[in-house]
């Protein structure tokens, strides 16, 4: 599963670049040859989440400055309004056709929240048009939904994303219920977050690896 966090002080791109953690540029232009990969965000809940209105200016600024130094996040999270329900979700599809137009080649994420279901964004995740579910909405949301996001995304051959997603336990619950990929910004809170937080989840996931290929040697007899 692919780690992503936010711009952080010398010591934390430092403790990315050893760790394997990614770059989700949200808010303003950091640079992605700090990081072994990046993605982007539009920006729509940091807007949110200090009262503002979302304004696309930083959001384009990244994407034409990515297009121009000829580097492709590894997906672009479209437009979406947090709690919009249909509205955000035709929001992010009206945007689809103008970005498809202006950066032709890059990858696009889809963002759900709280009250959708694969139903009701089947007719949005169209295959070669979508590259990603990017869950986001509250956390209880997402820890309960985001397993059956992951299928509905690896069902119709898209990556799943899980925003925001906090510390190891967390983490650990997320790669268990089949997410590609998340992002927080706990772990670069202070410095050697990062390296705890990773460091836990990482060594669980690596406990755990012995006790599932146990477990399948007993089934097989």
């Amino acid at each position: 599963m692919r780690l992503y966090t936010a711009g952080g002080s010398k010591a934390n791109r430092e403790a990315c670049r050893e760790l394997g953690v990614g770059l989700m540029m949200c808010d303003g232009w950091r640079d992605p040859s700090d990081y072994p990969f990046f993605a982007v965000d539009n920006g729509a809940y940091s807007a949110y989440a200090q009262g503002k209105r979302w304004n696309p200016a930083a959001f384009m600024h990244i994407l034409t400055r990515c297009a121009e130094e000829g580097r492709t996040p590894d997906f672009a999270v479209l437009p979406d309004i947090v709690g919009g329900g249909y509205e955000s979700l035709k929001r992010s599809h009206y945007w689809r056709i103008v970005l498809d137009e202006l950066f032709p080649g890059f990858r696009w994420a889809l963002a759900v929240q709280d009250g959708m279901t694969p139903e009701s964004v089947y007719g949005f995740a169209i295959p070669g048009q979508i590259s990603a579910i990017f869950v986001r909405g509250t956390m209880d949301w997402k820890l309960a939904t985001m397993e059956t996001w992951a299928k509905f995304a690896h069902e119709r051959g898209m990556q799943c994303h899980v925003g925001r997603i906090g510390p190891a336990e967390r983490m650990v619950r997320a790669d268990l219920a089949g997410a590609d990929s998340i992002d927080s910004t706990t772990w670069i809170q202070r410095n050697g977050c990062l390296r705890h937080h990773v460091g836990k989840y990482r060594e669980f996931m690596a406990d755990r690896k012995p006790l599932e290929d146990f477990a399948r040697r007993i089934v097989r007899g």
